[in-house]
């Protein structure tokens, strides 16, 4: 297992699978942090064939709207290539706050690229999925 520790934010990857278990905390700040994951795990992935799963763990924050609009501006620009946008990449989200639940819904808006995102209410629930994912393919 891998780990990778900056900013509000640690990144695990599982079982050497192509997933990777971000799990962010306070102070949260989602243009700096978003910057910096994607930085990171542009690198950690290069040269990757796909499907990477990506999942973002949010229970810790206290994320406010105005972060999420922020966050989701800076990481899913259309026609700016991101890891966020990277059609390898499937993100797997976690958390239960509605605000959280409402940035999946909008992600998948023209606006923000047209990016599917499942949530699920624990890492673990995220991770079963993923590894269910690579078992059937």
């Amino acid at each position: 297992m891998q780990e990778h520790t900056e900013l509000a934010y640690e990144i695990k990857q599982i079982d050497n699978a192509p997933i990777w278990v971000a799990t962010y905390t306070e102070p949260y700040n989602a243009i700096v942090d978003a910057g910096a994951v994607d930085a990171e795990m542009t690198s950690i992935t290069a040269g990757m064939e796909g499907p990477i799963y990506y999942i973002p763990d949010l229970r810790a924050t206290d994320v406010n709207f105005g972060q999420i609009v922020e966050g989701m501006a800076a990481a899913f620009q259309p026609g700016v290539k991101s890891f966020y946008n990277d059609p390898r990449v499937k993100i797997l989200t976690v958390g239960t706050n509605e605000l959280i639940k409402m940035a999946t819904v909008a992600a998948a808006s023209k606006q923000y690229g047209e990016i599917d995102i499942q949530i699920f209410a624990t890492p673990e629930e995220a991770i079963a999925h993923a590894q269910a994912e690579i078992a059937a393919s």
